[in-house]
């Protein structure tokens, strides 16, 4: 717990946290982290929002539709709506505003969010509401030990990046 959120206890004022699915679902919803990450959240970040990822649980929807032979933008509905529910979830603590796109981010002193469109990562969305919020930290909170050039679940050979701009960022 310390390790993944002690970025949060350094970056007082305004952040947006892409926070991972795999993070807050383990064998099933982790209240216990939830409650803890929230109240850090909320202890130290004066503006700013959460975008929750699917984890697990949205793989193995678009596992299941790939194996029926669905189509992309099935598989990306269906991950959009796993990440709401987690949204959800952390929102029932945060008490922030939820938003389905960068454009309703206005009028709120928290955000949060899961995925906005098909075609989108919910580390893509985060960035998209940062850049809404005129917000220019993003930390992502996730089981994977940094940002890679590639999916290091998919290539063996991958490069991690240790800084990236918003342009590398939205480049990759």
């Amino acid at each position: 717990m310390t390790e993944k959120t002690s970025q949060l206890q350094q970056s007082k004022n305004e952040v947006v946290v892409s926070l991972g699915g795999s993070t807050i679902i383990k064998e099933g919803i982790d209240i216990k982290f939830i409650v803890s990450f929230s109240n850090l959240f909320k202890k130290y970040v004066e503006r700013g929002a959460i975008v929750v990822g699917g984890g697990k649980i949205a793989r193995d929807y678009i596992k299941a539709i790939d194996s029926l032979e669905g189509k992309e933008i099935d598989k990306d509905y269906v991950a959009i709506m796993i990440t709401r529910a987690n949204a959800y979830v952390i929102n029932s603590f945060i008490e922030g505003k939820f938003v389905k796109s960068p454009e309703e981010a206005y009028g709120s002193k928290y955000y949060v969010s899961g995925g906005f469109f098909p075609g989108l990562t919910t580390d893509s969305c985060s960035v998209l509401l940062a850049e809404k919020l005129g917000i220019k930290k993003v930390i992502n909170i996730s089981n994977v030990e940094g940002i890679y050039d590639k999916d290091p679940s998919k290539y063996k050979e991958v490069k991690k990046l240790d800084k990236l701009s918003y342009e590398e960022f939205e480049e990759l």
